[in-house]
């Protein structure tokens, strides 16, 4: 089999090297952009780091010095030494644009970096005891990683300050292209207009109080709003989501759509509904007993799909270490998506059943620290939403309807407390009117 040698361009590296040693106005780019490995042949990774070296100290950088830095780190042999550095600066064509000197040479040590990439996860693909799940997802790090290379890592306050007051114009001239309305006044209110840009959002409660209700109404608002939604019930069949989604839209019971108890009019109904909601942007996903990783690498191909949101139902069904405690599986999961949701660069919405301690409270509607008992969520999410309904408690008729979810934690803004009507029949929350004017 044929072995293909790495690409490289050694007249390329003898000139970058000559320019850094002949011309101080070179060094500021060259030593800030490249990397010793970002050179192809040793002899000019170690001629780099010498350069490196008298740079960091602050010793004046010229034929002599590099010469005997070598000399002293004994590297004048490997390099070939004065006679070799005499060579390039007097032969090797100098740099006429440093800048794209320095792009075109990392440009072909990112070649190298992706080949061996490859080859690594190739090898390890013959050996069928390695997890492919994994091998994926570290695939897809390392190559991500190099990506992130690409983009510079700092911003000027010149720069940020633009784009802030770009920011501030938008939303003064009523643009909030960068905020996710979730379709209910109130949360949008305290939120500052929505979800916005990379959050971690969580919405916990004890069963039955209607978490899934929720996802599926702000899905449905949101999809309707033209948002492009993804959606992974990892406790319901995708099915159990689209009958709550055409009964809800259709204004009907969806107990009722499915024991074909329906009049013609509320089949009508049902068959705009569904032709409306054949048009969402919503992509789902209802593979259970899935793995963070797992988890992580569809998120990822969601958003390259274009999905703006996505919404993971729920936490405790999201596979892990069995030899770890429900507390420290938790914990990692919500920090793993804690971290993806800044690398995808948008909102993840994450669902999570609170415990039973706060059962043996009096008062038993949940507060923060009830998430203290759950895992690290409380820490790691940006939004939290704490959902309450009486009816649960009580099991008094007047208290059916009654429901609060409570914006408990708000990194974009205040904390309050939201009274909703539930309608228990269509599984749906709505905003009591007469709190808008708040």
């Amino acid at each position: 089999m044929e072995t293909k040698t790495l690409p490289h361009d050694i007249e390329l590296e003898q000139s970058i090297l000559a320019g850094l040693i002949l011309f101080a106005d070179m060094r500021d780019e060259s030593l800030t952009q490249l990397i010793e490995l970002d050179f192809y042949q040793t002899r000019h990774q170690k001629i780099f780091k010498a350069v490196k070296y008298l740079e960091a100290r602050g010793i004046e950088i010229d034929l002599v010095s590099v010469v005997r830095v070598l000399k002293e780190k004994k590297m004048e042999k490997l390099t070939g030494g004065g006679s070799y550095l005499a060579e390039i600066s007097d032969t090797a064509p100098v740099p006429s644009n440093v800048k794209v000197f320095c792009e075109k040479l990392k440009n072909i040590s990112r070649l190298r970096n992706i080949i061996t990439i490859c080859n690594n996860t190739q090898n390890q693909c013959y050996d069928p005891a390695n997890d492919s799940i994994e091998l994926i997802n570290n695939f897809q790090t390392v190559a991500l990683n190099l990506d992130d290379e690409i983009t510079p890592d700092f911003t000027t306050k010149a720069e940020l300050t633009t784009q802030s007051i770009d920011r501030y114009l938008d939303a003064k001239n009523g643009i909030q292209t960068r905020a996710i309305k979730t379709g209910y006044f109130l949360f949008d209110k305290y939120l500052g207009g929505g979800f916005r840009g990379a959050l971690l959002v969580l919405i916990a409660a004890r069963p039955g109080v209607g978490k899934t209700a929720l996802m599926c109404n702000m899905v449905e608002r949101m999809c309707g709003a033209g948002v492009f939604c993804g959606v992974f019930s990892l406790e319901m069949e995708k099915e159990e989501l689209d009958d709550r989604w055409l009964a809800g839209g259709a204004d009907v019971n969806s107990m009722e759509l499915l024991n074909s108890n329906l009049d013609d009019d509320g089949w009508s109904r049902v068959m705009d509904s569904a032709d409306k909601q054949s048009r969402w942007n919503l992509l789902i996903d209802d593979q259970g007993n899935i793995s963070i990783d797992e988890l992580k690498r569809r998120c990822r191909r969601m958003k390259k799909q274009g999905v703006q949101v996505i919404f993971i139902d729920q936490l405790s069904k999201i596979s892990g270490n069995r030899k770890k405690s429900v507390f420290e599986r938790n914990t990692e999961h919500v920090e793993e998506l804690g971290f993806l949701k800044k690398e995808l660069g948008i909102p993840i919405v994450l669902l999570a059943q609170l415990n039973r301690e706060l059962e043996k409270r009096s008062t038993k509607k949940p507060i923060l620290s009830d998430l203290k008992n759950t895992g690290q969520l409380e820490e790691e999410a940006n939004v939290v939403f704490l959902g309450y309904r009486k009816f649960i408690h009580t099991r008094d008729e007047s208290d059916r309807n009654h429901a609060e979810w409570e914006i408990a934690k708000n990194r974009q803004g205040a904390t309050t407390n939201i009274k909703m009507f539930f309608n228990d029949k269509r599984m749906r929350f709505e905003e009591i009117s007469n709190q808008k004017g708040i």
